[in-house]
């Protein structure tokens, strides 16, 4: 009797499951004629682009045509983005910009479109940009960068194909992103605010780059619902010159000398610069604050020392993401010795001198 029951309880769940499943399917049919993108694959190389954080993207989409004869497709890119391409396989296709605009949490994003006629059973798109990244969007952190691509777009496409497959490989220069600060989320936008998602990803490096991949599933008779955002803070450290000191030699002494830099740096700018300097070969280094003078250019001034005294230098310099750049000559560091204040070389040249011009002198008389 209970053997019976049990079997009747599983005969219902699965009647019920099937009935579910059903009722669904009629529910959410897919339209005829009917463009189907069932997979999408999404490559992004983070890298600097003179003297910029840039994003190439290579957005590659396999289609399925369900009895349309011509289609037109529209797709978002950023606005400052560089087009290179689109294509049908590996035949370009003509493409232009739109009045459309595409709703993401960094902007409005260009909505460019092309035309294909005929349409293929099956077909591949391609789309190449390119564009340069951004770190002022909401509630950024100093230092932090964001890549946004557009994985929502089905949503306002109708007569898509409403199950997709989303794989993301997006790679970073060590140099430019700090693998710590790496951060993935979906992101999707409601009548009156935009909720971010932390979402899963895996981390990789290999040949002094993060590699960063994942894959979001839509869910069966739906859109990708989200965009993707990726943070970062940048790693890229600041520039520093070889310093200009003044003056350049025969330091007397408790004479005081200045020492002039230029530091740069290509992300949000630089934080602070300070001289160290050592009396002792390296024992204790004491800090001196180099004040700003010029956009790029910094000050500071070593005090001055007793005869006999040997001064050895170097800059660091942090920008405001933290990257910390130092110059100290090949760890051979800047140096000068301060000199007696009438050196024998001094005194030769004053004797010299002072010589010459007694002779000059009784020669014109």
């Amino acid at each position: 009797m209970k053997s019976a029951f049990s079997g009747l309880i599983a005969v219902l769940l699965t009647s019920l499951l099937v009935f579910q499943i059903f009722s669904y399917a009629a529910c959410n049919p897919v339209p005829y004629p009917a463009i189907q993108m069932p997979y999408e694959y999404i490559y992004a190389v983070i890298s600097l682009v003179q003297d910029a954080v840039t994003a190439n993207v290579t957005g590659t989409y396999t289609f399925i045509n369900l009895g349309y004869e011509n289609v037109t497709m529209r797709y978002p890119v950023p606005p400052d983005s560089k087009v290179k391409i689109v294509k049908m396989g590996n035949s370009p296709l003509s493409w232009w910009y739109t009045n459309e605009t595409y709703p993401t949490y960094m902007g409005n994003f260009t909505m460019i479109e092309w035309f294909i006629e005929p349409v293929p059973e099956t077909f591949n798109i391609t789309v190449c940009y390119e564009h340069s990244l951004h770190f002022h969007f909401p509630q950024a952190v100093l230092g932090t960068y964001g890549f946004l691509y557009a994985m929502g777009t089905g949503k306002p496409l109708t007569n898509w194909y409403k199950e997709t497959t989303a794989y993301v490989n997006i790679t970073g220069d060590m140099n430019i992103v700090q693998g710590n600060s790496i951060r993935l989320h979906t992101v999707e936008g409601t009548e009156h605010l935009w909720i971010v998602k932390i979402a899963n990803f895996n981390l990789t490096s290999r040949d002094e780059k993060w590699i960063v991949t994942a894959t979001f599933h839509s869910e069966p008779f739906e859109p990708l619902e989200q965009d993707l955002l990726l943070t970062f803070i940048e790693g890229i450290s600041p520039d520093i010159s070889n310093p200009i000191q003044a003056p350049t030699s025969n330091i007397q002494p408790n004479q005081t000398v200045n020492v002039m830099v230029n530091v740069s740096d290509i992300g949000i700018g630089i934080f602070n610069v300070t001289l160290w300097y050592t009396i002792d070969n390296g024992t204790f280094w004491n800090p001196v604050p180099m004040n700003k003078t010029s956009w790029i250019t910094f000050q500071a001034t070593i005090p001055g020392f007793k005869e006999g005294t040997h001064v050895s230098y170097k800059i660091v310099a942090y920008d405001a993401a933290g990257n910390r750049a130092e110059n100290n000559r090949d760890n051979n560091y800047y140096t000068y010795t301060v000199v007696p204040e009438y050196s024998p070389i001094t005194f030769l040249t004053i004797l010299m001198l002072s010589t010459i011009f007694i002779l000059l002198r009784k020669r014109s008389q």
